[in-house]
């Protein structure tokens, strides 16, 4: 046919006069850019003599505005694996009684990190991962262990995986001059050991092989934003890049079904739209007839 049909004109597939293939484009449309040149705009208002109402419409209508571009990461969508341990309540009761029985020792050296406070504060018997250790400072990223455990390798290249400086005692030197102690400790807390955190290799392969996403959102008060969700519109480009698999055959119908309603809407509107230009039409063709006739126009 080489027309354009509405949603309510086809039927099946094929147009609901003479059953002729229908087939779905898009179609090319010129659109002005005013945000390309609106300074221009501005500044050509500032050289012309108009009402200053006048001018205030204009501008409004050019609609410039001032603030900033705000990016935002998008998750990669991968699962990392989480290394906090949860505790059952016989596990959380098990480890407060650890804390309220401390050995001697170890309640010799808590007396003096307990009155510790702010950056430099000590939690006593914390679960770092799968381990529970004597003493962690976790703003200063510091352990302070008692030597002698059965699994101390393990425990030292898992801290130091995490990024922790590790402290180590043994029960006598806490016990014989605890004040050394101590100053080994504050002396770890004001000259720390730059110690990374390192990924495994499951992490670093997985995450090199995906493509990280930013949105850009322009906001005229930044100092304003607290972000704890977004929303995307249906044709935005990156929903089809961000998906998860689980989730986009949702996502795809959702799409499918406001893109049909969109095409319901805008057909209504231009179907409004022609009945207005049609009454304007027969508006001008009754002045046209009353000027030909010599009768007088008022407007």
């Amino acid at each position: 046919m080489g027309t354009v049909l509405a949603n309510d004109e086809i039927v099946n597939g094929v147009s609901e006069r003479g059953s002729h293939p229908v087939v779905r484009k898009k179609m090319t449309q010129w659109s002005m850019r005013i945000s390309a040149y609106a300074q221009r705009l501005l500044d050509g208002l500032e050289t012309i003599d108009w009402p200053q109402p006048l001018k205030d419409s204009q501008t409004n209508w050019i609609g410039r505005s001032q603030g900033a571009m705000v990016s935002f990461d998008v998750a990669n969508g991968s699962e990392k694996v989480s290394s906090e341990v949860k505790l059952s309540y016989k596990e959380l009761e098990a480890l407060k009684e650890l804390r309220q029985n401390l050995s001697k020792a170890e309640a010799v050296l808590w007396d003096e990190l307990k009155n510790k406070k702010g950056a430099a504060k000590f939690r006593k018997k914390y679960t770092i991962g799968a381990f529970l250790v004597d003493y962690v400072c976790l703003a200063k990223n510091i352990i302070i262990e008692f030597s002698g455990k059965e699994d101390e390798a393990a425990r030292t290249t898992y801290f130091t995986n995490e990024g922790f400086n590790i402290v180590h005692f043994s029960n006598e030197e806490v016990i014989e001059n605890v004040l050394l102690a101590v100053s080994k400790i504050n002396t770890a807390i004001q000259f720390p050991k730059k110690i990374e955190k390192t990924e495994s290799k499951k992490d670093v392969s997985s995450s090199a092989g995906q493509k990280s996403y930013k949105i850009d959102v322009f906001t005229t008060r930044p100092d304003t934003i607290f972000v704890s969700f977004m929303t995307l519109a249906p044709e935005h480009e990156l929903v089809s890049k961000i998906t998860t698999a689980a989730q986009k055959s949702a996502v795809k119908k959702y799409i499918t079904a406001t893109a049909n309603a969109l095409n319901v809407i805008e057909w209504q509107m231009l179907k409004l739209f022609l009945v207005y230009l049609q009454e304007r039409m027969q508006y001008i063709l009754f002045l046209v007839k009353r000027f030909k006739s010599g009768l007088e126009i008022t407007y």
